[in-house]
């Protein structure tokens, strides 16, 4: 485990437990989109991308499930912490969101998470 930013670790390792992750998501997400989500199908995806340009990216959580009423239809929750206000966190997050779709037959629904934990607002 990486010490220099225990931070980040500690959500990563917290989060990645699929029970807390549930009950995170089922918090944080609209009444009706909660309840349409077979829960019982969300799972930790692989966290790390190849660009065409070779550039390696690297989510901090990645989760996909399928929606109660239709198993075709797969969602993704991608979860990102920060310890300080990050003006590229946008960009990021769509170079993340990019490859999910690439990856991706059928381009399915990406919900980013941002965690952050810092002192200064953030503004961003």
């Amino acid at each position: 485990m990486d010490l220099s930013h225990p931070h980040n670790n500690f959500v990563i390792q917290n989060m990645s437990n699929i029970k807390l992750a549930k009950e995170v998501l089922a918090a944080l997400l609209p009444q009706d989109l909660s309840q349409s989500i077979n829960w019982n199908t969300l799972k930790l995806e692989k966290d790390s991308f190849i660009t065409k340009d070779l550039k390696e990216l690297y989510t901090d959580l990645l989760f996909s499930c399928t929606r109660k009423n239709n198993e075709d239809i797969q969602l993704y929750f991608l979860f990102e912490h920060k310890a300080n206000p990050d003006h590229n966190v946008p960009d990021q997050l769509l170079q993340y969101i990019t490859q999910i779709q690439v990856q991706q037959k059928k381009k399915a629904p990406v919900i980013s998470i941002v965690f952050y934990h810092g002192k200064r607002r953030w503004n961003v």
